[in-house]
Formats: structure tokens, C-alpha cells, sequence
């Protein structure tokens, strides 16, 4: 909680895109992402595509957000 707290405490989103994703949801994403920009990434895709807690771990794990960057970039 206090972890969610100090990240997303500034953000305009919170009470909008929050409330759409499970709580072990945004645990996954606290623990696995670096960065905001990683963390929204993953918020927006999860919410988008309806992933369930399952998928969205795996799109973590898979790092999808890091080869997303890297297919932009080239």
C-alpha cells in the first residue's frame, strides 16, 4: 500500500484507470516494472486487452514493454 501510495499519490489517473485493474494486478505490475512510464504501459495494456491477472504476469515476465521501446527505436 505504501508503495502504490508513493507512486501513483501524484498522478491524475488514479482515480480513473485504478479502479479497473485487480489489486494483484497492480502488485505485479509495483514489483516487475522500473519505471512510471513501464508501470502505465502495462496499466493501459492490461485494462485495453482485459488481461487477467495470469496474462498480464506473463506480459511482464515476457517483458513486452522493453520490446516495445526496442521496435520503436529501430
Amino acid at each position: 500500500m505504501k508503495q502504490f501510495f508513493e507512486i501513483y499519490s501524484s498522478a491524475e489517473f488514479v482515480s480513473t484507470l485504478m479502479t479497473q485493474l485487480q489489486w494483484s494486478s497492480h502488485l505485479h505490475i509495483l514489483n516487475k516494472t522500473k519505471n512510471v512510464e513501464g508501470k502505465l504501459f502495462y496499466i493501459h495494456l492490461a485494462i485495453n486487452d482485459k488481461l487477467s491477472v495470469r496474462d498480464l504476469e506473463r506480459q511482464l515476465n515476457s517483458a513486452v514493454f522493453e520490446r516495445t521501446l526496442l521496435a520503436d527505436q529501430v
